[in-house]
């Protein structure tokens, strides 16, 4: 997994709690670290991105890397959410899938969507 955040503690603290829980988490502070990344390939199943950073947006990185990695499934988080929304907001971008989640995300339950996503067979 790919877990990007402008925020250090964010993005620290997230990327451990995955590693914690059994999966393999790679960071980076944005946008560009993050297609930095991608473009020298490093194994990336799942794409983890704050909505709100600067420079590329989380949903502009998300269609970066989908255009880099078709099909690559994502995990756009956010703080600011429009509308009352209790779970998951699927959504796909031209590459590939995409789900929003508000944050804070409990890392369960990142981890199940992410078990989710991956077992969904949407990389071809």
């Amino acid at each position: 997994m790919l877990v990007v955040d402008d925020e250090p503690a964010v993005r620290l603290t997230l990327a451990a709690q995955l590693e914690a829980a059994g999966c393999s988490a790679l960071s980076a502070a944005d946008g560009a670290d993050a297609m930095a990344l991608l473009d020298r390939g490093e194994a990336v199943d799942l794409l983890i991105t704050d909505l709100s950073m600067p420079g590329m947006d989380g949903l502009a990185l998300i269609r970066a890397a989908q255009q880099s990695r078709p099909g690559l499934p994502a995990v756009l988080l956010t703080g600011c959410f429009s509308g009352h929304c209790a779970g998951p907001v699927p959504g796909e971008s031209a590459n590939g899938p995409f789900v929003l989640l508000r944050k804070p995300v409990p890392v369960g339950e990142l981890v199940e969507l992410a078990a989710t996503l991956l077992e969904r067979d949407l990389i071809p």
